[in-house]
């Protein structure tokens, strides 16, 4: 889903998981950390994603919720610490990117959008 510049196709693939079935907003958060992508240029990958799940944009904290939940409980030879470190850099990169597409007036927190206060 990631569309760049290259002449060539790139294929992602979890050798760990040896699984098409995945993760979407999980793997691309980890992809938007390896390749240093803008908040700018995921909020781009975020919204391709969004339609290709069809869903809304306030849904796409669900699937990283629900791949940082299944690897908590599949840590393997992952230390604790280290995966509290990536959820929470994949949390705070996914709630930049959100921020950047969310409507005006509208703020992204705690996994889901909330109206901003009025006066």
């Amino acid at each position: 889903m990631l569309r760049g510049n290259a002449t060539t196709a790139f294929t992602l693939v979890d050798w760990r998981g040896s699984t098409t079935d995945g993760f979407p907003v999980f793997d691309l958060m980890r992809v938007a950390e390896s390749f240093d992508l803008s908040a700018k240029g995921l909020s781009r990958q975020l919204q391709r994603h969004r339609a290709a799940l069809g869903c809304q944009v306030a849904d796409l904290p669900l699937y990283l919720l629900g791949a940082l939940g299944h690897y908590a409980t599949h840590l393997g030879e992952m230390s604790l610490t280290l995966f509290q470190s990536m959820a929470d850099e994949c949390a705070t990169r996914l709630s930049y990117a959100l921020e950047m597409i969310s409507p005006p007036g509208v703020r992204v927190g705690n996994s889901r959008q909330v109206a901003a206060p009025t006066s």
